[in-house]
C-alpha cells in the first residue's frame, strides 16, 4: 500500500543529514551571505521532525484526505505549531488559512474486483486496498463493468481496436498514452502494475485525454494480483468491476504563517510542502503518509522554528505553507 512505511522505519540518520544541508544551501542561495554569517544553525533540532512526522502519519489523522476530519486535525496541528513557534497569520482576514476547493473521492459503496468463469461461477474475489487500488484522478470512471480478460504480451499500440474492444486489459507499466489508445479502441477496464515484485501497492495518477471522451476503470495491481489476473486472462475469463466512486468538490484550507522581512520591496521566500495524503481503504486500514506529505511538513516546522529564533531578520518575508489538497486536485490557487 501507499507509503505502508512505519514511521520507526524513516531512518534518522537521513534527517539528520538532510537537514542541515538543505538548511544552509536555503539560506546562502536565497537569503545571502550577510544572513547566512549571523545565522544560527545549532538550534537546528532533528528529532523535532522525526517527532512531526510520528505525529502526523499516526491512527489519529487517518491519512489526511483532504477534507475529512483526519486531515482537519492535521490542519490544527500546523496551526498550533505555527502559533507556537510565533508565526503571523498569512492567510485570509487576518488567520492562517487560505479557501482552498478540491476534488476528492467519496465511496458510496465497497469496491469490488472479481473473477468469473463464462457460467458465472466465482473465481476470485480480490481485496480492495490490499490485492488492488484505484487510480488517482481518473474521475469519470464511476460504476459498474464487465468484460473478457485479456493479457497484454506486446506492446498496446500492436493491437488493433477490434481486438481490444470490449477486452479488460491486463498489462504491467502501461504509459497514460498507452491507456489514451485502449479507451479510445473501445476498453472496458485497465489492470495493471507499476511496482516491482517486491514494492509496495501504489495509488497511480492517470490522466488519460481521451479522443472521444470516454473514462474507463484503471486498477493498480500487487504483483501477485497481477500475475494472478494474468493467468486467468490466459483462459479467457471475466472480471466484474464495481468503482462507485463519484468525486465530489470540497472546501479545505491551506495553513500559511509568515516572518516578516525587513524590506517589504524585497519579496517571499515561500518554504513549503503538502499536508493532505489519500486517506484510508475500508478495512484494510489507512495510509499513513509519512514520506509522502508528513516529512515535508516536519522539515518546514522545524526549518520555520529555527528561523524565527535567530536573532538577524532576513530582508525577504518567509512565507511558510502547508498546501492541501496536492493527491487528487488542484492545491495550489493563486497567491493573494
Amino acid at each position: 500500500m501507499r507509503n505502508r512505511l512505519k514511521v520507526a522505519t524513516v531512518k534518522k540518520t537521513i534527517v539528520y543529514l538532510v537537514g542541515p544541508i538543505l538548511l544552509m544551501s536555503l539560506m546562502l542561495v536565497i537569503l545571502g551571505n550577510s544572513y547566512v554569517n549571523k545565522f544560527d544553525s545549532t538550534l537546528f533540532n532533528e528529532s523535532n521532525i522525526y517527532n512531526h512526522i510520528k505525529e502526523l502519519s499516526s491512527p489519529r489523522y487517518t491519512g489526511r484526505l483532504a477534507g475529512s476530519e483526519g486531515n482537519k486535525l492535521a490542519l490544527t496541528y500546523i496551526e498550533q505549531q505555527f502559533t507556537q513557534t510565533g508565526l503571523a497569520p498569512a492567510g485570509e482576514s487576518n488567520t492562517y488559512y487560505q479557501g482552498l476547493k478540491t476534488m476528492v473521492p467519496n465511496y458510496k459503496s465497497h469496491p469490488y474486483l472479481r473473477v468469473k468463469d463464462h457460467k458465472g461461477n466465482l473465481l476470485k474475489e480480490f481485496e480492495f486496498g490490499k490485492d488492488y487500488l484505484e487510480s488517482m484522478d481518473n474521475y469519470g470512471s464511476s460504476g459498474q463493468f464487465q468484460g473478457q480478460l485479456m493479457f497484454l504480451v506486446k506492446d498496446i499500440t500492436a493491437y488493433l481496436p477490434g481486438e481490444l474492444k470490449d477486452k479488460v486489459i491486463v498489462k504491467a507499466g502501461l504509459m497514460d498514452k498507452d491507456m489514451e489508445y485502449a479507451v479510445d479502441c473501445g476498453v472496458k477496464g485497465i489492470l495493471m502494475v507499476t511496482t516491482n515484485p517486491t514494492g509496495n501497492l501504489t495509488r497511480t495518477a492517470v490522466s488519460i485525454k481521451s479522443k472521444k471522451g470516454k473514462q474507463v476503470p484503471v486498477q493498480s495491481l500487487t504483483w501477485s494480483s497481477f500475475e494472478t489476473l494474468a493467468g486467468y486472462a490466459q483462459q479467457n475469463m471475466l472480471v466484474e468491476i464495481s468503482q462507485e466512486s463519484p468525486y465530489e468538490l470540497v472546501s479545505t484550507p491551506n495553513v500559511l504563517g509568515k516572518i516578516t522581512g525587513s524590506d517589504e520591496d524585497a519579496g517571499y521566500v515561500i518554504i513549503s510542502a503538502h499536508i493532505d495524503h489519500v486517506g484510508s481503504a475500508f478495512e484494510s486500514g489507512y495510509f499513513p503518509g509519512a514520506l509522502d506529505g508528513a516529512s515535508g511538513i516536519g522539515m518546514m516546522l522545524e526549518l520555520a522554528r529555527v528561523m524565527k529564533q535567530q536573532t538577524i531578520v532576513p530582508k525577504q518575508t518567509l512565507l511558510f505553507v502547508a498546501w492541501n489538497g496536492l493527491e487528487y486536485g488542484e492545491w495550489v490557487p493563486l497567491l493573494r
